[in-house]
């Protein structure tokens, strides 16, 4: 189980280097570069459990490789019924986000896209994985 932990944390940073490489001076990016350091200092645990239900809500349009539908949906709506988006601030956080991802996403060319539906695959793997393992009490 710990290996997923491992396998998943070592994935979002790759992403999140996918990331800073396209925007190196971009604020939002460090900031969520030093987010995940500092949660993953605290519990290696940590970023893999918060982002379980959103993995698995979209668990779907990942393992069909219809990453395009996901970053192209409606977010507004999303938005209105997000179980942690609560405060305006956090909103606009996460539409300023998903506007980011979406100018990325339209900017990559097709091995940059095949590479990220690749690291989201291999997260929600690691998910699975570590949530089997901890279910069938091997944890």
């Amino acid at each position: 189980m710990d290996e997923q932990v491992g396998k998943f944390n070592k994935q979002i940073r790759e992403l999140l280097t996918m990331l800073k490489e396209e925007l190196p001076k971009d604020a939002m990016i460090d900031t969520i570069q030093r987010k995940f350091t500092l949660a993953i200092s605290l519990d290696r645990k940590l970023v893999l459990e918060e982002m379980t239900p959103e993995l698995m809500q979209y668990k779907d349009f990942i393992a069909d490789n219809r990453i395009d539908d996901l970053i192209n949906m409606d977010w507004e709506n999303e938005l209105k019924e997000h179980r942690f988006v609560q405060q305006e601030e956090d909103k606009t956080s996460i539409r300023e986000m998903t506007s980011l991802i979406k100018q990325l996403w339209d900017a990559y060319d097709d091995e940059q896209k095949t590479r990220t539906r690749k690291i989201i695959k291999r997260l929600l793997n690691h998910c699975i994985k570590y949530h089997k393992a901890k279910k069938d009490g091997l944890a």
